[in-house]
Protein backbone atom coordinates (compact mmCIF):
# COMPACT_ATOMS: atom_id res chain seq x y z
CA UNK A 1 0.00 0.00 0.00
CA UNK A 2 1.35 3.42 -1.21
CA UNK A 3 1.63 6.24 1.32
CA UNK A 4 -0.24 9.05 0.99
CA UNK A 5 1.48 12.57 -0.79
CA UNK A 6 0.81 14.17 2.63
CA UNK A 7 2.34 11.30 4.95
CA UNK A 8 4.73 10.85 2.56
CA UNK A 9 6.06 14.77 2.23
CA UNK A 10 5.97 14.79 6.13
CA UNK A 11 8.42 11.60 6.07
CA UNK A 12 10.94 13.25 3.72
CA UNK A 13 10.48 16.86 6.32
CA UNK A 14 11.46 14.72 9.37
CA UNK A 15 14.37 12.68 7.91
CA UNK A 16 15.49 16.44 6.98
CA UNK A 17 14.78 16.70 3.50
CA UNK A 18 14.72 20.36 2.30
CA UNK A 19 11.63 21.45 0.64
CA UNK A 20 12.69 21.82 -2.63
CA UNK A 21 14.31 18.49 -2.92
CA UNK A 22 11.31 17.31 -1.58
CA UNK A 23 9.58 18.93 -4.46
CA UNK A 24 11.82 18.01 -6.91
CA UNK A 25 11.57 14.85 -5.82
CA UNK A 26 8.04 14.36 -5.71
CA UNK A 27 6.52 17.15 -7.99
CA UNK A 28 6.35 14.99 -10.98
CA UNK A 29 3.94 14.92 -13.71
CA UNK A 30 0.96 16.95 -14.42
CA UNK A 31 0.22 20.77 -13.04
CA UNK A 32 -2.44 19.05 -10.60
CA UNK A 33 0.40 16.67 -9.23
CA UNK A 34 2.43 19.59 -8.69
CA UNK A 35 0.06 21.56 -7.15
CA UNK A 36 -1.10 19.18 -4.69
CA UNK A 37 3.10 18.83 -3.83
CA UNK A 38 3.67 22.07 -3.13
CA UNK A 39 0.72 22.91 -1.03
CA UNK A 40 1.63 20.37 1.26
CA UNK A 41 5.55 21.10 1.00
CA UNK A 42 4.21 24.84 2.20
CA UNK A 43 1.80 23.71 4.51
CA UNK A 44 4.02 21.61 6.29
CA UNK A 45 7.54 22.66 8.57
CA UNK A 46 10.76 20.76 9.78
CA UNK A 47 11.08 19.67 13.13
CA UNK A 48 13.54 21.98 14.36
CA UNK A 49 10.95 24.64 13.92
CA UNK A 50 8.32 22.74 15.64
CA UNK A 51 10.50 21.91 18.61
CA UNK A 52 11.64 25.80 18.65
CA UNK A 53 8.28 26.66 19.27
CA UNK A 54 6.33 23.83 20.60
CA UNK A 55 5.17 25.40 23.60
CA UNK A 56 3.58 28.60 22.44
CA UNK A 57 1.74 26.36 20.33
CA UNK A 58 0.69 23.99 22.36
CA UNK A 59 -0.51 27.10 25.10
CA UNK A 60 -2.16 28.39 21.55
CA UNK A 61 -4.24 25.33 21.82
CA UNK A 62 -5.39 25.39 25.53
CA UNK A 63 -6.28 28.18 24.92
CA UNK A 64 -8.25 27.28 21.89
CA UNK A 65 -9.43 24.30 23.55
CA UNK A 66 -10.34 26.33 26.86
CA UNK A 67 -12.80 28.26 24.52
CA UNK A 68 -14.15 25.17 22.44
CA UNK A 69 -14.83 23.92 25.76
CA UNK A 70 -16.82 26.99 27.00
CA UNK A 71 -18.77 27.33 24.09
CA UNK A 72 -20.25 23.59 24.42
CA UNK A 73 -20.92 23.53 27.83
CA UNK A 74 -23.14 26.98 26.93
CA UNK A 75 -24.38 25.05 24.09
CA UNK A 76 -25.70 22.37 25.98
CA UNK A 77 -26.93 23.96 29.07
CA UNK A 78 -29.25 26.12 26.37
CA UNK A 79 -30.39 22.95 24.77
CA UNK A 80 -33.87 22.66 26.30
CA UNK A 81 -34.46 26.13 25.92
CA UNK A 82 -33.14 26.37 22.21
CA UNK A 83 -34.10 23.48 20.32
CA UNK A 84 -32.44 20.72 18.76
CA UNK A 85 -32.01 22.67 15.56
CA UNK A 86 -30.75 25.42 17.30
CA UNK A 87 -28.31 23.98 19.21
CA UNK A 88 -27.17 22.48 15.87
CA UNK A 89 -25.93 25.52 14.60
CA UNK A 90 -24.96 26.82 17.61
CA UNK A 91 -22.37 23.63 17.16
CA UNK A 92 -20.85 24.98 14.33
CA UNK A 93 -18.17 27.75 16.12
CA UNK A 94 -16.66 24.29 18.46
CA UNK A 95 -16.09 22.11 15.53
CA UNK A 96 -14.61 24.34 13.75
CA UNK A 97 -12.46 25.38 16.50
CA UNK A 98 -11.66 21.36 16.72
CA UNK A 99 -10.36 21.28 13.34
CA UNK A 100 -8.30 24.44 13.83
CA UNK A 101 -7.21 23.23 17.15
CA UNK A 102 -6.06 19.90 15.33
CA UNK A 103 -3.87 21.91 12.47
CA UNK A 104 -2.46 23.99 15.04
CA UNK A 105 -1.35 21.17 16.71
CA UNK A 106 0.22 19.15 13.87
CA UNK A 107 1.95 22.35 13.42
CA UNK A 108 0.33 23.02 9.60
CA UNK A 109 0.27 26.38 8.10
CA UNK A 110 -3.48 26.80 7.54
CA UNK A 111 -4.36 26.13 10.78
CA UNK A 112 -2.73 29.23 11.83
CA UNK A 113 -4.14 31.65 8.97
CA UNK A 114 -7.91 30.10 10.16
CA UNK A 115 -7.09 30.93 13.77
CA UNK A 116 -5.89 34.56 13.15
CA UNK A 117 -9.19 35.06 11.01
CA UNK A 118 -11.55 33.34 13.67
CA UNK A 119 -10.04 35.12 16.33
CA UNK A 120 -10.29 38.54 14.98
CA UNK A 121 -13.82 37.71 13.88
CA UNK A 122 -14.87 36.34 17.49
CA UNK A 123 -14.11 40.24 19.02
CA UNK A 124 -17.41 40.95 16.43
CA UNK A 125 -19.91 38.42 18.41
CA UNK A 126 -21.69 40.38 21.41
CA UNK A 127 -20.97 37.25 23.74
CA UNK A 128 -17.33 37.67 23.77
CA UNK A 129 -17.26 41.49 24.46
CA UNK A 130 -16.76 40.65 28.13
CA UNK A 131 -12.73 41.31 28.92
CA UNK A 132 -11.78 37.92 29.76
CA UNK A 133 -12.94 36.82 26.09
CA UNK A 134 -11.86 39.81 24.32
CA UNK A 135 -8.40 39.35 26.15
CA UNK A 136 -8.01 35.42 24.89
CA UNK A 137 -9.04 36.51 21.52
CA UNK A 138 -6.52 38.60 20.71
CA UNK A 139 -3.78 36.38 22.27
CA UNK A 140 -4.66 33.72 20.27
CA UNK A 141 -4.88 36.41 17.12
CA UNK A 142 -1.31 37.25 18.39
CA UNK A 143 0.03 34.15 18.71
CA UNK A 144 -1.25 32.62 15.89
CA UNK A 145 0.18 35.43 13.98
CA UNK A 146 3.34 35.41 15.73
CA UNK A 147 3.48 32.04 15.07
CA UNK A 148 2.59 31.84 11.25
CA UNK A 149 5.12 34.76 10.42
CA UNK A 150 8.16 32.58 12.38
CA UNK A 151 7.36 29.49 11.13
CA UNK A 152 6.48 30.49 7.44
CA UNK A 153 7.56 33.34 6.42
CA UNK A 154 7.23 34.46 3.01
CA UNK A 155 10.42 33.96 1.63
CA UNK A 156 10.65 30.01 2.91
CA UNK A 157 7.24 29.35 0.57
CA UNK A 158 8.01 27.70 -2.66
CA UNK A 159 5.63 29.37 -4.67
CA UNK A 160 8.28 29.73 -8.39
CA UNK A 161 9.05 26.18 -8.24
CA UNK A 162 5.82 24.68 -10.82
CA UNK A 163 7.66 27.39 -13.12
CA UNK A 164 11.13 26.19 -12.95
CA UNK A 165 10.36 22.20 -13.26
Amino acid sequence: MSMSLEKEVEELLTQGVKKKDIFRKLGTGDDKAKSKVLFYVNNMTTPEKKNTYQYLNFFIAILLGFITANKLITVFVAFSMTGFMLTLLNLIVPAVNIHVMREVLRFRRLGYQFLVVISILSLLQPENHAPREMTIFVILACGAAFLYLKIYPSKALLQQEIEKV
